[in-house]
């Protein structure tokens, strides 16, 4: 009983060290396409290449309006949501 124990701890142990080293995703929303959209993804590339902590997904999300009214939206949302201070 002790040796299953041990084992069921030490299978626990090895998967909660291999949950701590995945890369952390950074999200990144950008507007550039044509050149500067391959450019762009090409220097993410390289990024995640020279390292394992971080992971950059680069997103195109339109032309810089768009893009902008996309980042805003959430922030709008919740800036209304929250309480209000008093004055």
């Amino acid at each position: 009983m002790l040796r299953i124990g041990a084992r069921i701890f030490s299978l626990l142990v090895s998967l909660l060290c291999g949950a701590s080293a995945l890369a952390a995703d950074i999200r990144l929303w950008h507007s550039m396409n044509g050149a500067r959209g391959a450019e762009f993804d090409r220097l993410v590339a390289r990024f995640n290449a020279s390292q394992k902590q971080f992971r950059v997904v680069a997103t195109y999300k339109g032309a810089y309006d768009e893009a902008a009214s996309s980042a805003h939206s959430p922030a709008m949302k919740r800036a209304s949501a929250s309480p209000r201070r008093p004055a």
